[in-house]
């Protein structure tokens, strides 16, 4: 009678366990998910000023989809550079634009660098990528930008971009060719402008005279405006090849030194620093265009030396004395002329006086007596060292009325003796040279 209760008992157990069993693990799972909210992430200053950046063309104005606005991030500050895509991964700029902890090969620069590609007609809006790391820098032993052998850097980035890119050439730059150069104007602190302007390349200039042919690694090009946040601006020949990056604008002091210098004869044209690709090294190959001029170490002795040598007179004017010497020595068959000059600051006077007599066998016997005149008209000219728009030392020839001279001398006193007195008259001028004889 007893076995019926005893076993309702026991499946009234056996639920009453389940039924706590199965209560236990929902508080278990209401409880574990109490623990784990959703936490927001965190937005920072930074975040904030680079979700702001922008960049496009000016109105109306074609915008290459190779450019690129570069962010750099160095502690609490912030700049731009210009940049642009040699490959679908890969950005070229100004190894002088990146913090000095980048300037390492290798090295992450995900915290640090930051690229947004302008707006194009393919692309109606600003597209960002990181920095993966730093491929190729330049070693800038100096802060005399003309002295930098290369100032270049190849930076990867995190995600690859199709976009068209620029392809550098090793063909150098000659001199007075014109150049295209882009440029990310940085306009405030988010806004930035692609800008396109036109250099001329400029060789033998007082603001960098070691770059003295196509070949030489730091070239200087004139006209074009440098803005903030230029550095790594492409300079491109009219095939689409980069030729050259800028780096910098020339120094302001020498700029000022040479506003008051007195030489200028037109307003200086702006004048950048430009790193040439004929040197340049590159990720893409170990040549270059002259082995001569790319191995060049540049001074501060060389830089100094070269500066002297454009401001020498004789350098400077010797071609014009030398047309003024063979115009003399045509002059006349008798006497030979010395040219010299006499300085005064910035000027120098030419005179011309006669030095002795010239190839005396070839004449003498055809002449005779105690008195000889021939005429000879010598020229007056005053010879100034200038400086043009360009850097580039000029002579400038002040010329003053020629004068007209009468010569006398006596053929038998000459053949006698092997010299003469020798007179030199007009109307405001009567010189004698006593015991002229011949040249040697």
């Amino acid at each position: 009678m007893l076995k019926r209760p005893l076993r309702l008992f026991s499946q009234f157990t056996l639920m009453l366990s389940c039924l706590c069993f199965l209560a236990c693990g929902k508080k278990e799972k209401e409880s574990s998910a109490r623990l784990e909210p959703y936490t927001p992430p965190v937005v920072t200053e930074l975040d904030e000023y680079l979700a702001r950046q922008d960049v496009s063309c000016e109105v109306g104005k074609f915008c290459p989809e190779y450019m690129v606005k570069i962010v750099v991030v160095e502690g609490s500050k912030r700049r731009v550079c210009t940049g642009f895509l040699t490959d679908s991964e890969t950005v070229a700029t100004s190894t002088s634009c990146l913090p000095s902890l980048m300037r390492l090969e290798n090295q992450n620069c995900n915290r640090d660098i930051f690229f947004f590609f302008p707006k194009t007609i393919n692309s109606g809006a600003v597209e960002r990528r990181g920095c993966q790391k730093v491929l190729k820098v330049s070693d800038l032993e100096t802060d005399n930008p003309t002295l930098w052998k290369d100032d270049l850097a190849f930076l990867s980035l995190n995600k690859s971009i199709p976009r068209r890119s620029l392809f550098p050439t090793r063909e150098g730059m000659s001199n007075k060719s014109s150049l295209t150069m882009w440029s990310i104007d940085q306009v405030d602190d988010y806004f930035s402008l692609v800008r396109r302007d036109i250099c001329e390349v400029v060789h033998n200039t007082y603001f960098n005279p070691l770059a003295v042919n196509e070949y030489s690694a730091n070239m200087t090009v004139a006209g074009c405006k440098f803005k903030r946040g230029n550095s790594g601006s492409p300079l491109i020949d009219d095939t689409g090849l980069v030729r050259a990056v800028v780096t910098t604008t020339a120094d302001q002091r020498l700029i000022d030194y040479v506003n008051a210098s007195g030489l200028l004869t037109a307003p200086l044209k702006p004048i950048q620093n430009a790193i040439n690709f004929a040197c340049a090294p590159t990720i893409y190959d170990t040549e270059v265009a002259s082995e001569t001029e790319c191995s060049k170490n540049p001074t501060y002795r060389l830089q100094d030396e070269a500066r002297a040598q454009m401001l020498s007179f004789n350098n400077i004017f010797a071609p014009t004395l030398q047309a003024i010497k063979t115009a003399m020595e045509a002059s006349n068959i008798y006497v030979r002329f010395s040219v010299k000059t006499v300085s005064k600051e910035d000027e120098q006077t030419v005179t011309i006086t006669p030095s002795c007599f010239k190839n005396v066998p070839a004449w003498i016997n055809t002449l005779s007596g105690s008195k000889f005149i021939f005429s000879v008209t010598l020229p007056h000219k005053t010879l100034k060292k200038t400086m043009d728009a360009y850097g580039r030392i000029r002579g400038q020839e002040i010329a003053v009325a020629d004068e007209a001279f009468k010569f006398q001398f006596s053929p038998s006193f000459l053949r006698a003796n092997k010299t003469s007195n020798l007179y030199q008259w007009n109307n405001n001028t009567d010189l004698t040279f006593e015991n002229f004889s011949y040249c040697e």
